[in-house]
């Protein structure tokens, strides 16, 4: 007769539901992630359909293009 104990069984579960929870946060902290980097990024820094862009901090911003479509814009 051989006599085995459940032990390994009960270990090599535990360590599989241990990854398999692991795996789901690892899953939402990047679902979380995309959606506040969505949330955050601000409208401005979007270009518009003319191709003009409004963030000041852009390194191609051109304020003389901005504000002759602002101009345009509010006669």
């Amino acid at each position: 007769m051989v006599f085995t104990t459940s032990l390994p069984l009960n270990s090599q579960a535990k360590r599989n539901e241990i990854e398999h929870e692991y795996t789901r946060k690892e899953r939402l902290i990047e679902q979380a992630k995309a959606e506040w980097r969505k949330k955050t990024q601000p409208q401005e820094t979007k270009t518009q359909a003319s191709g003009l862009i409004t963030d000041p901090e852009n390194p191609k911003f051109d304020l003389e293009a901005f504000l002759q479509a602002k101009a345009v814009e509010n006669p």
